[in-house]
């Protein structure tokens, strides 16, 4: 096949409809202008071409078939771009495609190429071969030639799409943009509208990988060499060589890959170099312990690999395994010696507290004090990822939070999280929210002890300040109480005649309701909570004094839940209780849906914020007998959301660390990393 300008009956001046006779005086009036045996045998190839049946075939397709004589001859008369885009648009069928070709090959740049080949890929689809074999022996019954079979006509015809293929693939070559520009339109344009598979985009996507063959084996020659180096030295300079190699290879590969995948297959050539890569990564693994350069190297082919269908879940599945492998090492080596010194501590609260009080929360401290401190402070290092600091602060914040349920001791619980927070630069956003709710929440339990002891010492002047303070800083849900307590503290300064029982009646109840985390293990442990505690005591009818003085407005639906504050105070609203029942209901579905790091973080989240706001509230019984009775039908609603807490469907990461035992001692991952990692037999 060649270009319309080169074509036989634009050689001999002549047109399909030409007869033998025509065709030989027009090669004899041309051999007598001819300049050269070049020529002379150019004009002889161009006969023998219009004369042979299967050759003709090919000239006629070729050619300007749809177009009259006058017209293909003016037609003909076009050299640059903008003329072939001309000729393109007034032509029809396969007279538009060859024309097409030819303003292809004229573009000056990419922009100009896009819209022609965009135009052929269209065209081609749209071709009818029994109307082309039928135009092809209309015009042989005016020449005199042999009529055509639709079975030779779709044999040429493939003959032109290839070499139509051939010639804008050049062509973009040589305008230095082929991958690049093959892989946008793919993902863009011909996967989306569902072209990838057309005969024509096929074409030229083999005549691509025809182009690129010897430069991807040479290419993946380079990548192994590479990679090979880096597998021996464990260099970073080495793995940037490895990694800009298998760059530049992938570039060359995209378009082969992305149409590969449109097709649900894996290319061949990614596929030989992913499994060679792959091998390294495991034996690197497996062979050498060397898990951090297995994971690099994982890492990457996940990237390089992603339309490789046969490829993806094996890497997930790879850097899986090798992330849980090296956070389990990493997490023994900087949390093992701060969850021993945290064990000790809870064996002993007592002794604990005590050295809390005498030394603070300090290096200087003795047993177990100051080993915590030691093994906290070695956290605090850029070289610590940012998790493992976070389950660090969350394990010291867990001996605040037993230290004030277990003892009722606020002022050396805040030691510990007064030393987070001045920390909290070292931890994530999450962390740092709940360190400085933690500290804010205990600075006002202590600020509260201290009113009680005021209180109870009858120091009504010292008690007021304390009172009004408390009332600065305090949530909108605890302000009732406190301005029940300043209310019988002003009438006690006036009066002194109230009872003690009644603003201690008082003071019971607001300290009752601000309780911190329930919990008492750290949001960053195996995920645990308990439902809400709802204590006999507390489920009381409000007095009539109470109807009279305080008016509640509830709006309620069967459907509507509002989140309760953070330690409540004040019976629960219908919709807040609701929240509460049904949430528990959620984490104890969602409970069992936790596989991965990033989810178990997300479920400790949920309960540290459940906890906070339902582990000990008042409520309506009325209100309790509707919401129970609304759960029961809708569990599959809730376990959904259930799932929509943890993240179910999210890329599973490393799991957390989990404390040791009383008497731990380091061992290595139980599974052989061979059976979760190495290559699985599938017939390769």
């Amino acid at each position: 096949m060649i270009g319309l300008l080169d074509n036989p009956f634009a050689v001999l001046g002549v047109t399909p409809r030409s007869s033998k006779a025509e065709i030989h005086d027009a090669v004899e009036d041309a051999l007598l202008d001819a300049e050269g045996v070049e020529e002379e045998r150019r004009l002889e190839i161009a006969r023998q071409a219009l004369i042979s049946p299967n050759e003709r075939l090919k000239a006629e397709l070729g050619f300007l078939l749809e177009l009259r004589p006058a017209e293909a001859r003016k037609a003909l008369r076009a050299r640059t771009y903008a003329d072939w885009r001309g000729v393109a648009r007034d032509a029809a069928g396969i007279s538009g495609l060859n024309a097409l070709v030819e303003a292809i090959c004229k573009a000056p740049d990419i922009q100009s190429f896009d819209g022609p080949f965009r135009d052929l890929i269209g065209g081609w689809g749209c071709i009818n071969e029994r109307n082309i074999a039928q135009q092809i022996n209309e015009e042989r019954a005016i020449s005199g030639f042999t009529e055509v079979q639709i079975a030779d006509v779709r044999a040429s015809l493939a003959d032109l799409r290839t070499h139509h293929a051939s010639r804008t693939i050049e062509t973009l070559e040589k305008l230095g943009s082929a991958p690049r520009y093959l892989a946008d339109l793919l993902v863009s344009t011909l996967k989306p509208e569902g072209k990838s598979r057309e005969a024509f985009v096929t074409a030229a996507l083999d005549s691509y990988a025809n182009r690129v063959g010897g430069a991807l084996v040479s290419g993946a020659d380079r990548v192994l060499a590479t990679l090979e180096t880096y597998s021996v030295s464990g260099e970073d300079a080495d793995f940037a060589t490895f990694e800009q190699a298998l760059e530049a290879w992938d570039v060359l590969a995209q378009p082969l890959q992305i149409a590969a995948e449109a097709k649900g297959a894996d290319e061949e050539n990614s596929k030989a170099l992913y499994e060679q890569i792959r091998s390294v990564a495991i034996d690197l693994a497996n062979d050498e312990d060397r898990h951090h350069e297995a994971l690099k190297i994982t890492s990457l082919s996940q990237r390089i690999f992603a339309e490789l269908p046969g490829a993806v879940e094996f890497l997930k599945k790879d850097a899986r395994t090798l992330n849980d492998v090296i956070a389990s090492k990493t997490r023994d080596k900087h949390l093992l010696p701060l969850a021993l010194a945290l064990e000790q501590a809870r064996e002993d609260l007592a002794a604990t507290s005590r050295q809390l009080s005498a030394h603070g929360f300090s290096a200087s401290a003795p047993k177990p004090v100051g080993p915590i401190w030691s093994a906290y402070v070695g956290l605090l290092s850029r070289e610590v990822e940012k998790e493992i600091r976070d389950i660090g602060a969350n394990l010291v914040r867990n001996l605040s939070i037993t230290l004030f349920n277990d003892r009722q001791e606020p002022v050396q619980a805040k030691m510990l999280t007064s030393q987070l927070a001045a920390d909290s630069d070292w931890f994530s956003a999450d962390v740092r929210t709940q360190i400085e709710d933690d500290d804010s929440y205990l600075n006002r339990s202590v600020k509260l002890q201290e009113l009680l002891a005021a209180m109870k010492r009858e120091d009504w002047g010292q008690a007021k300040t304390l009172c009004e303070s408390l009332i600065r800083v305090s949530p909108a849900s605890e302000l009732d109480g406190l301005r029940k307590i300043e209310a019988v503290i002003d009438e006690k300064r006036r009066s002194r005649n109230i009872s003690r029982l009644v603003w201690g009646g008082i003071a019971a109840a607001v300290v009752g309701g601000v309780v911190l985390n329930q919990n008492d293990r750290p949001a960053y442990e195996e995920p645990a909570y308990e439902g809400p505690y709802i204590a006999e005591e507390e489920i009381a009818a409000p007095s009539a004094q109470d109807e009279e003085n305080e008016i509640i407005v509830r709006q309620d639906s069967s459907d509507e839940e509002v989140m309760p504050s953070t330690y409540p105070v004040a019976p629960l609203s219908r919709a807040e209780l609701r929240y509460c029942l049904r949430q528990s209901e959620r984490l104890d579905l969602a409970r069992d849906l936790v596989d991965s790091f990033s989810q178990q973080t997300r479920f400790n989240a949920a309960v540290s914020d459940f906890n906070s706001r339902c582990s000990s509230f008042r409520y309506d019984e009325a209100d309790m007998s509707v919401v129970r009775a609304e759960i029961s039908a809708m569990r599959d609603r809730l376990r959904s959301e259930a799932a929509e807490i943890v993240g179910a469907n999210s890329i599973a990461t490393p799991p957390i660390y989990t404390a040791p035992s009383s008497s731990p001692s380091y061992e290595e991952p139980a599974s052989d990393f061979d059976e979760t990692f190495g290559v699985e037999d599938n017939g390769r």
